[in-house]
């Protein structure tokens, strides 16, 4: 484990390119040789979160969206509100405007049970106006309804004196009906009073009075009231209309302003954030090049300064480490450079010639004995195919099997053994 750490010490130094590491990959496999332990590293604990990042944000959504949702909500409401109001006028003034018609209608025709009952003087015709009677009476009560509902829809600006314009005159119109009617009852029951009403001047004297006096008077009039109720009708149409546009613009206008706030509010509210994690990334960026001095300065009470926390006693931690660690390397340095010295040594004094290669044939090392044998220096060899330089021609394939041989298997004929071959020297000899 110790040994795993320490390489992925010099693996770190790699990635980093810290000079100072190089003399640490060079060594560390000599030191491992020689049984060097470095000292153990600290763990660096786990520290629990409390996912404060995670409420702020909750915070900050709430914090737009409900303002924003009450506010819409209330104009939501009060153009639901208009839009209600508007379709139920509307309604009511078209129920207005069908019973003005059926008025119309039954006072017309209250007039002929009078006129029949003058040109034929049947009975009959007493009991058909009173069936007449009832009918114009319940619809003069239908329409003062209709009055009160519609009275009861205006806005207060729009009264004077207690009722609106239109409905004042409505009101007045209607009033001067209720009185056409009276008197139409009472001519009505003077003409059903006569015992011989056929051929009587009389009976045609009420009958023109109550006609040209009373009913058709009351009938131009009810055509004012409708034509009043078209203008209303039109005009709560319109209200409709505007209420709904208004609900577009509303819905339109708060969508925009729903998208600028928020895109606003995350703006200014991710410069929380952004601003300790530049440091936190500049923080690693100077250790990662080094300099383990460097400590983070955050403070915003959650995970991003836990964070930051770590950070700092990681950096300690290396610079300590560091600063131990390079005694060590220097150390260790100075033996495998002592020993490579007292190898090179051994090698350029021993009275044998050294060639030394490595997979799948290159030469590497070539002593002073073994320019002396073969005729070339040590620049010349190091760095060249063995077997073309020194080795017959006759037995190079063989050579060369035998190689191959010992590189997959491990094994060869001549491997730890004494044996004595031919080779040849610079001259061909």
């Amino acid at each position: 484990n110790y040994y795993m750490a320490w390489l992925a010490i010099c693996k770190l130094s790699a990635i980093l390119n810290v000079n100072n590491f190089d003399g640490i990959r060079r060594c560390l496999p000599c030191h491992a040789a020689r049984g060097f332990i470095p000292r153990k590293i600290p763990f660096i604990r786990g520290v629990s979160m409390p996912f404060k990042i995670r409420t702020k944000l909750i915070i900050a959504f709430l914090v737009v969206i409900f303002p924003f949702t009450a506010v819409t909500g209330i104009i939501a409401f009060y153009n639901a509100s208009n839009i209600r109001k508007a379709n139920l006028k509307a309604e009511a003034i078209h129920e207005e405007m069908h019973l003005i018609m059926s008025l119309q209608i039954a006072l017309d025709r209250i007039l002929m049970p009078g006129n029949d009952y003058i040109i034929t003087g049947d009975k009959k015709y007493i009991d058909e106006f009173k069936d007449n009677s009832k009918d114009v009476e319940d619809l003069i009560k239908d329409v003062e309804n209709t009055l009160v509902i519609l009275k009861g829809m205006d806005t207060p600006d729009r009264f004077i004196q207690g009722q609106a314009p239109e409905v004042r005159e409505e009101v007045e119109i209607l009033n001067f009906v209720k009185a056409a009617w009276t008197n139409i009852k009472e001519i009505s029951q003077k003409i059903f009073e006569i015992q011989n009403p056929v051929g009587s001047i009389e009976a045609a004297r009420l009958m023109e009075e109550m006609d040209y006096k009373w009913a058709y008077p009351a009938i131009r009039a009810l055509d004012e009231h409708h034509e009043i109720d078209r203008k209303e009708g039109d005009k709560a149409l319109a209200q409709v209309n505007r209420a709904w546009k208004a609900a577009w613009i509303v819905m339109l206008a708060g969508g925009i302003i729903l998208v600028v706030a928020g895109v606003s509010f995350a703006v200014f509210y991710s410069n929380l954030f952004v601003r300790p994690i530049k440091a936190i990334h500049n923080g690693a960026d100077a250790i990662a090049g080094g300099n383990f001095k460097t400590r983070l300065d955050v403070k915003t009470g959650d995970e991003i300064e836990q964070l930051s926390n770590a950070m700092n006693e990681m950096a300690a931690q290396l610079d300590n480490f560091y600063a131990t660690l390079e005694e060590q390397v220097r150390e260790r340095t100075g033996e495998l450079m002592e020993s490579e010295e007292r190898l090179r040594i051994l090698t350029e004094t021993a009275g044998d010639a050294i060639i030394c290669m490595r997979a799948p044939d290159t030469i590497y090392m070539w002593n002073k004995k073994a320019e002396e044998m073969f005729g070339y220096t040590a620049e010349e060899a190091i760095g060249r195919e063995l077997h073309k330089l020194i080795v017959p021609e006759v037995y190079r394939e063989k050579a060369h099997k035998g190689m191959e041989g010992f590189l997959k298997t491990g094994k060869g004929a001549v491997l730890g053994k004494t044996v004595e071959v031919k080779a040849m020297r610079r001259d061909g000899t």
